[in-house]
């Protein structure tokens, strides 16, 4: 697969440009990012964010199916795609 290729088919399957997928790809690593500062913080002091963890992971879940279209992920599964 030439190098081309590999930045855009991706984006392409699930209907983006290299762009918008780029864009979401970092806001949901911000979020993610965030939430894991404030867990870290929650597990040495629980009385603080003590469900930011959750609700940014429930809000990222319902935003990711809402852009796909898909009503049900569980059967999803991860394939690396740089493997092939």
């Amino acid at each position: 697969m030439e190098l081309g290729k590999r930045f855009t088919s991706h984006p392409a399957a699930v209907g983006e440009t290299y762009g918008a997928h780029f864009k979401f790809a970092i806001k949901v690593s911000v979020a993610l990012i965030k939430s894991a500062f404030a867990c870290l913080v929650h597990a040495i002091y629980p009385p603080v964010f003590s469900d930011t963890a959750s609700r940014t992971i429930k809000n990222l879940s319902n935003e990711i199916e809402e852009r796909s279209g898909m009503e049900d992920v569980s059967h999803v599964s991860v394939v690396d795609s740089l493997a092939s």
